[in-house]
């Protein structure tokens, strides 16, 4: 398993210097123009505008990230608009790609005191130097470990796990972030399902690729293979007994949550429990 990861991450690395040059600047505007985001809070399967979170949007080239517009808040709707005055294609002299990338991170204007984690958009490639970049939406996640949610974390990999295989695991996906929240959301007895925990850790796991990977090439194949990989791990029988597992370790004086929101019988979660407590954690 660890050759494998190894192996993908050499991989990904050749893709980003293969794939450098995405596109050529078709059209220039030295008036630049404007990047419009809309920024939602995502949790127990439903999605609300999230006010006062900053965002902060870069030319992502190989060797930094530059800065191309000041910071902004979004507004009641969730929406921020940021203007830039430079010509984003010109930035970097080596490679002239305008790879327009946005992180939405919490602020002390935020509306809701839930802390959120620092998220990334998809790359665009603006090629065509739009007046008007509309990346669309992004739904952020709470951050469980600081607001202090219920349960505890040990990482990506099983709880059975030694810590120093765990941090190898991590060093080699560069995903623990991810995988530290989709721990603590699986121990979550307020509402939330093994389906919306999962969705949620998917949602991390390719923004973190965004944030991480150089290159149209190796941010795809990043997320289409490693998240995609972690995805199919939760969402198979691995994740199903550990989200199982830890409802009935962290929620035995709640209603339980079933896989989708269903409830099972005592007696499954009985037999289940005593089985598998100790050898299962989510990724």
């Amino acid at each position: 398993m660890k050759l494998m990861i190894s192996m993908l991450r050499c991989a990904l690395a050749a893709m980003a210097w293969m794939s450098c040059v995405t596109c050529t600047v078709t059209a220039a505007s030295a008036d630049g123009g404007i990047i419009k985001l809309s920024v939602l809070l995502g949790e127990f399967g439903e999605t609300t505008p999230l006010e006062g979170a900053s965002v902060e949007c870069y030319d992502q080239d190989a060797s930094s990230k530059t800065a191309i517009t000041s910071p902004a808040t979004t507004g009641k709707d969730g929406v921020a608009e940021l203007e830039y005055g430079i010509v984003i294609g010109e930035l970097d002299s080596r490679h002239p790609n305008p790879n327009i990338i946005c992180k939405v991170m919490s602020s002390d204007s935020m509306a809701t005191a839930t802390p959120i984690l620092t998220m990334y958009t998809d790359t665009h490639w603006n090629c065509t130097q739009d007046p008007l970049i509309d990346l669309g939406t992004l739904v952020v996640a709470p951050d469980r470990q600081k607001r202090g949610d219920i349960g505890d974390a040990n990482g990506c990999g099983p709880a059975s796990l030694p810590e120093f295989l765990t941090r190898l695991v991590e060093q080699g996906t560069g995903m623990g972030l991810g995988c530290t929240n989709h721990d603590y959301c699986y121990s979550n007895c307020l509402g939330e399902t093994q389906k919306t925990c999962d969705d949620e850790a998917r949602r991390i796991w390719r923004s973190e690729c965004e944030r991480k990977m150089q290159g149209k090439t190796a941010k795809t194949i990043c997320k289409e293979g490693l998240a995609e990989a972690m995805y199919m791990v939760v969402t198979g029988v691995p994740g199903d007994m550990a989200y199982r597992a830890d409802q009935i370790d962290k929620c035995k004086n709640t209603t339980s949550n079933a896989r989708d929101g269903a409830n099972d019988d005592d007696e499954y979660h009985h037999d289940l429990s005593s089985s598998l407590r100790i050898q299962t954690k989510s990724l």
